[in-house]
C-alpha cells in the first residue's frame, strides 16, 4: 500500500467513526429533549393548557380546510342508515289521537348464570 492509499483509508475510517459518534450523540440529545418536554408537560398545568389550546386550534384549522369535521359526516351517515322508524310511527299515532302514548319499554335485565366451577384457594374454607 502506498501512502496515498493508506491516508485515504484512514480518512474514510475517521469519517465513519465521526458520523457514528454524531449519530449516537444526536439520539442521546433527542431523547434528553423529549424527556424534558414530557416532564415539563406533566408538571406544568399552564404549559399543558397552552399546548392543548394550540393543538385544538391547529385541528380546527385542518378540519375547516377540509370542509367540515369528519365526525359530523359520520354521525349524519349513521343517523340516515338507522332511522328510528318505530318511535317516529308511535309519536305520529299519538299526535293523531289514534292511540294512547306507549309505555316506555325497559330493557330486560340479564344476569350471568351461576357458575358451577369450584375454585379452591389455599387457606380459604368454603364452609
Amino acid at each position: 500500500m502506498t501512502l496515498a492509499q493508506t491516508y485515504r483509508e484512514e480518512k474514510l475510517i475517521s469519517r465513519r467513526s465521526g458520523r457514528r459518534k454524531a449519530r449516537i450523540a444526536g439520539r442521546i440529545i433527542g431523547f434528553g429533549l423529549m424527556t424534558c418536554l414530557l416532564v415539563a408537560l406533566r408538571t406544568d398545568p399552564q404549559l399543558r393548557a397552552m399546548v392543548d389550546d394550540a393543538a385544538l386550534a391547529v385541528m380546527g384549522k385542518v378540519a375547516a380546510a377540509q370542509g367540515g369535521a369528519p365526525e359530523d359526516d359520520a354521525q349524519a351517515q349513521a343517523e340516515q342508515a338507522q332511522p328510528d322508524a318505530p318511535q317516529e310511527d308511535a309519536d305520529m299515532m299519538v299526535k293523531l289521537g289514534l292511540k294512547s302514548a306507549p309505555k316506555p319499554v325497559k330493557p330486560p335485565v340479564r344476569q350471568m348464570p351461576e357458575s358451577t366451577v369450584k375454585v379452591h384457594r389455599g387457606g380459604i374454607d368454603p364452609d
